[in-house]
């Protein structure tokens, strides 16, 4: 598959080629690389066209690897470390008559009824600290958006296999990966911030980034915090 190399990160993309007269670049959520390319278009042509514009490919490609969960599959065993709001925990695994989670020092103490497991146990909890959490962070950074007209959306949240999060502008609704719940705070905070301004420009356009420099001056600091404590 053709590729190129960005500070010695191989990067793949496919062509495609159809009765388009235009070249066109495209960066997918699932972090695809797509060149949609015209029948008459060279080889060279393209590379040349995906060599001019390999800032602009790496950059949507980072924005949307925020997105995409990429982290090993958990652990459910007793001494298995697990993130809760950034900061990590193992797992102390005890048979109990029903479900319950406690956080003790550095431990996630968990019990479960014979019926049931651990990961049901674990992952209902995480479900009812984001129905906590989620709200309350939403109402920490809407105030940074006064002036911009944006009503206030509703804050849901579910499991995504591909994303962070995303916005239905028509419904003003914020959708949250449950998983963020393992993040910091800020990082939390970061994502709900970008899915406001997408309220504002749906698209990672220049103005996208001038609205998020103006309002949340420091999310560049809060991505890379989300990045780290996600790892």
């Amino acid at each position: 598959m053709p590729h190129f190399i960005y500070r010695d990160q191989e990067y793949e993309y496919e062509i495609t080629r159809s009765n388009r007269k235009t070249l066109g670049i495209y960066v997918h959520p699932e972090l695809r690389i797509e060149i949609r390319a015209p029948h008459t278009a060279t080889e060279s042509e393209i590379t040349e066209r995906v060599h001019n514009r390999r800032n602009w490919i790496v950059k949507q490609w980072q924005e949307f690897s925020l997105y995409h969960p990429l982290r090993q599959p958990p652990v459910y065993e007793n001494g298995a470390t697990h993130l809760y709001l950034g900061r990590q925990y193992r797992l102390k695994i005890e048979a109990g008559t029903r479900n319950q989670v406690k956080l003790m020092g550095g431990f996630l103490e968990v019990t479960h009824h014979p019926g049931s497991t651990t990961e049901r146990a674990l992952t209902a909890w995480y479900k009812e600290r984001a129905d906590f959490w989620f709200p309350k962070l939403l109402e920490e950074v809407y105030p940074r958006f006064r002036g911009l007209s944006i009503p206030k959306p509703v804050v849901v949240h579910r499991q995504l296999k591909k994303r962070w999060g995303s916005c239905k502008v028509n419904q003003q609704r914020i959708l949250l990966n449950t998983e963020l719940i393992q993040a910091p705070k800020v990082g939390i905070e970061y994502v709900i911030a970008h899915e406001l301004t997408h309220l504002v420009h749906p698209h990672h356009t220049p103005a996208f980034y001038a609205t998020m420099d103006r309002v949340i001056p420091e999310w560049r600091g809060w991505k890379g915090r989300l990045e780290r404590g996600m790892a």
